[in-house]
């Protein structure tokens, strides 16, 4: 279950990220575009390419909730960036699955795009 020590030890991960100032890099796992983002009291904010890195939006805690939950509870284990964007409707799903792949727990396949727990 996704919960407060899971979201706090995600932060501090996303946090160990190279820094520019205060604006972080992580690139997505498929494509290796980077995302910036910021943490700004305990929110995740990201800005990506296709708004030339200039807008910032913030990418809310349930949608990682949603995503590591779901992962839990589904059979296998295992859930593509398909099923993560359409499927529970998570927004930036590139951005969460790189996010969520820094958890020791996690684990990113890439014969399929997807995220495994364990």
């Amino acid at each position: 279950m996704f919960n407060d020590d899971r979201w706090h030890f995600l932060l501090s991960k996303l946090l160990e990220q190279a820094a520019e100032d205060d604006i972080r890099v992580i690139r997505t796992l498929a494509t290796n575009r980077p995302n910036h983002f910021k943490i700004e009291n305990g929110k995740i904010i990201v800005a990506t390419k296709r708004t030339n890195f200039d807008v910032f939006k913030e990418v809310p805690r349930d949608m990682f909730e949603r995503t590591y939950n779901t992962l839990e509870q589904t059979p296998g284990h295992n859930l593509s960036q398909q099923q993560i964007s359409r499927g529970i409707n998570v927004k930036r799903s590139a951005f969460v699955m790189a996010a969520l792949s820094l958890l020791p727990e996690i684990r990113y396949r890439t014969d399929n795009n997807s995220l495994s727990i364990h």
